[in-house]
């Protein structure tokens, strides 16, 4: 992944051409800071087995005996407490990544 505040302050450090480069630098290093708070932000959230954080009406799927299904019987804390503590089935951010996880023989 791109390492999006960084990229910024490069960005910032060319913008001497831009009419008004100060404010323009400005706003970069300040977009920055913004995108360094957020990323702390969403590595707190729980992750997926394939590495997806996890928000509230999130359709998750993992894999059973009987094939891949969606997670319908479980509210957002029981899925938290699941991918947090690791007492539950290994939960996927997509139906694909499950069955790419099925395939390579991943226990559920």
């Amino acid at each position: 992944m791109t390492n999006l505040p960084e990229r910024l302050r490069q960005l910032s450090e060319s913008l001497n051409d831009w009419d008004n480069p100060i404010t323009a630098k400005d706003d970069c290093l300040n977009a920055a800071k913004e995108l360094e708070r957020l990323h702390a932000i969403v590595g707190k959230l729980p992750k997926t087995a394939d590495g997806v954080p996890v928000t509230a009406d999130m359709t998750l799927w993992y894999v059973n005996p009987n094939g891949v299904v969606p997670t319908t019987s479980f509210t957002f804390d029981d899925i938290c407490e699941c991918l947090i503590d690791g007492n539950g089935p290994k939960l996927y951010s997509t139906r694909e990544a499950a069955e790419a996880a099925k395939s390579k023989g991943r226990k559920p």
